[in-house]
């Protein structure tokens, strides 16, 4: 810390600052960001994002960057990007991220979201052949279903 004294117009001024021991002046650490995670409702067919909402402000004027903490069923997950895969989630699986700011000297408060996987509704697909049937013609019809989460289709 250090003192600087003086009058100015006949009143007496005390000023400090404040730093580290090389008399660098102490970092202010970045706001916490607000979050979204989506989409909502989400299922095993797209992928999860999470959305800055609110971007996080630094008082010093330092570069944001943030930094992702995924996990699956409260177990981490190895993913660092805002987006997590739809290949790494199933039906059930509640699916949490953790965000935190930061300016290279400091962090955030951290600030997080959390969504289960809902159900995907079976896809069906139909095929019917020929294409351009006279009324002379047999038509062929050929019906396929799949359900994304493996549920038994009936």
């Amino acid at each position: 810390m250090s003192k600087t004294t003086g009058t100015l117009f006949g009143v007496s001024i005390l000023l400090f600052s404040c730093g580290d021991k090389s008399g660098d002046v102490a970092n202010n650490l970045p706001s916490t960001p607000e979050i979204a995670l989506g989409p909502n409702p989400a299922t095993t067919t797209e992928d999860l994002q999470v959305s800055i909402i609110i971007d996080s402000v630094d008082a010093d004027g330092d570069e944001i960057e943030y930094t992702y903490v995924w996990t699956k069923n409260s177990v981490l997950v190895e993913n660092d990007t805002a987006i997590l895969s739809s290949d790494e989630t199933s039906k059930g699986d509640v699916l949490g991220v953790t965000v935190y700011a930061s300016d290279g000297e400091g962090q955030s408060d951290p600030t997080s979201a959390s969504i289960t996987i809902e159900n995907s509704a079976p896809i069906i697909s139909v095929a019917i052949s020929p294409e351009n049937p006279t009324t002379e013609e047999d038509l062929s019809i050929v019906v396929e279903n799949n359900d994304p989460d493996g549920d038994d289709l009936s």
